[in-house]
């Protein structure tokens, strides 16, 4: 990465986090996302968000505690604590990342850095011609007393071992999974994928 380039993230990032701070009790629904009923601290939504599940992470320079998330762009249902809609901001169009249930994952289990990315703002990447992924501001956690997913398609070792993911607590993940199946049907089971 460039210096210029650095620079521009840390801005960006920097406008990003001052926003969400002053919007993220302005209310529970925005222009493109609302919000049903809520249940054990989860809110269903429906609109434009950032999916995160399978995004790899990298530091961001100068900002301790922070990690640079790349997430795709989606809309439809998800799931989180707010339902924030998209916003114009100066440095581009933010979004909210959310929870969309998985289809597998492997059980990972060791003190890496994962990032966790609820709820946090993105910025949708205005150079990529779709726009289909954003740039997330997650925290970066671990937790070596809690099993954590890696979420994949196929088991792998590699995954509980390789980058910097976003993830979330086994348990994490089965609450607000449940959540969301209690308002929508299930449109799949989750598979625990283990060595075979």
């Amino acid at each position: 990465m460039s210096a210029k380039s650095g620079w521009v993230l840390l801005v960006a990032v920097g406008v990003v986090l001052s926003l969400a701070a002053g919007s993220s009790s302005a209310g529970k629904a925005g222009a493109s996302a609302t919000a049903s009923v809520s249940d054990a601290g989860f809110v269903l939504c429906e609109g434009v968000y950032a999916l995160c599940t399978t995004a790899l992470c990298a530091p961001v320079a100068g900002q301790e505690g922070l990690l640079s998330c790349k997430c795709s762009v989606q809309d439809g249902y998800s799931a989180g604590q707010v339902c924030n809609g998209p916003k114009d901001t100066p440095a581009g169009k933010m979004i909210y990342s959310r929870y969309h249930p998985i289809r597998s994952y492997v059980a990972c289990n060791n003190s890496r850095p994962w990032a966790w990315c609820l709820d946090v703002p993105c910025l949708i990447d205005a150079d990529n011609p779709l726009q289909a992924t954003a740039t997330c501001s997650c925290k970066v956690t671990s937790s070596p007393q809690s099993t954590y997913v890696a979420v994949t398609d196929f088991y792998s070792e590699a995954a509980c071992a390789t980058g910097i993911i976003s993830s979330a607590s086994v348990p994490d993940v089965d609450g607000i999974t449940r959540f969301f199946y209690s308002k929508r049907p299930p449109p799949h089971p989750i598979k625990v994928l283990t060595k075979p």
